[in-house]
């Protein structure tokens, strides 16, 4: 069943996965041998798996090294909104000196 805002690049492997227990459960539960066209279509299968993982584990690490970078630049702003209100007080309090200077 789909997930609401799945942003993720690939679909659902849930469906591949339940064809691939199917298929080792008929083999399983038969007396017979798996043929060439079964163990074809399941090696096919998990292939996809194995590329839908993989794709969702680099999609992973990408999103993991820009969150990392956006909370460094975030970090980086924070800094520079603290310096930039430091300023701001020190010319408030030039501001006033200076006033007085002109009552004076």
């Amino acid at each position: 069943m789909g997930r609401r805002g799945d942003n993720a690049p690939i679909g659902h492997t849930c469906p591949k996965i339940d064809s691939v227990i199917s298929m080792i459960h008929s083999v399983y539960t038969s007396s017979e041998e798996m043929s060439r066209n079964e163990y074809t279509e399941f090696k096919k299968l998990m292939e996809e798996i194995r590329s839908a993982n993989s794709a969702l584990r680099e999609w992973g690490n990408e999103l993991y090294y820009k969150a990392d970078e956006l909370e460094s630049d975030l970090d980086d702003a924070n800094r520079q909104v603290k310096d930039l209100e430091s300023d701001i007080e020190s010319l408030r309090a030039e501001i006033k000196e200076l006033e007085k200077d002109l009552v004076n």
